[in-house]
């Protein structure tokens, strides 16, 4: 009766009542898998070595090689990624602001992924004068480690042995050999006549002295595209997504 009461006052009063509807969120779950290619992190210590390249590349290699992973189907076994969702979305820091616009990725880029719901990867680039080793890791959505890959290129040396080696030689008169020469034959007499022949006698001696340290011929090593790309395939080569 009460509510009969006050629509009728409403329309007494030439007003309209006015329908207040409870409000309702509506969130909708991206169905693709998501990942979040940070920034690498460049330790360079040496002065010799460039640690220039292209860092678009790590995410062009994670958008190929994440297809290589499994995820667990309802029956306990692991199945391709492929089977699970309809494609991969890889994200650098220059286009994660196209998909999620409300966290600052360069500030935390992991507690960004934890917020979203998404995995990540974080590439660590370490440049010595011996060695040059680029590693990958995969977080989940809860910021855990599901798998991690490195590749390295190493210094190659080449040790040259040397070793002085001399010879001398030296002549010296062994002595005087004396010989009989037929000479003047007249007929069935002849004239021995005696004729001398110095000899002489040649020394050679080679000297070894102690060997010397051996030459050291060393190649740096290189940030190449390859560190890039076989740590990528090893990151996602076997991995068991969530």
């Amino acid at each position: 009766m009460i509510f009969l009461y006050l629509i009728l006052t409403f329309f007494a009063l030439g007003q309209e009542p006015e329908l207040v509807a409870n409000e309702t969120i509506i969130v909708e779950s991206r169905r693709n898998m998501v990942i979040y290619v940070e920034e690498p992190v460049i330790d360079n210590s040496s002065e010799n070595i460039s640690s220039s390249f292209d860092r678009a590349s790590i995410a062009g290699y994670i958008n190929a090689h994440a297809m290589l992973g499994t995820v667990k189907n309802k029956f306990g076994t692991y199945e391709p990624v492929a089977m699970h969702t309809e494609r991969i979305e890889v994200y650098s820091s220059e286009t994660i602001k196209y998909a999620y616009d409300e966290c600052n990725y360069k500030r935390d880029a992991l507690a960004c992924a934890v917020k979203n719901d998404h995995y990540l990867v974080r590439t660590n680039i370490n440049i010595n004068d011996r060695e040059v080793v680029v590693r990958m890791t995969l977080y989940n959505s809860r910021a855990l480690i599901i798998n991690s890959s490195s590749h390295s290129s190493r210094e190659i040396v080449k040790w040259i042995k040397q070793q002085a080696v001399s010879s001398t030689s030296s002549k010296s008169q062994a002595g005087i050999q004396t010989r009989l020469q037929d000479n003047n034959c007249f007929g069935v007499i002849c004239d021995n006549q005696a004729s001398d022949q110095i000899i002489n006698l040649t020394t050679t001696s080679i000297d070894k002295p102690k060997e010397e340290e051996p030459l050291r011929f060393a190649m740096p090593p290189k940030l190449i595209d390859k560190n890039i790309h076989q740590a990528s395939i090893g990151l996602f080569m076997g991995v068991k997504f969530d």
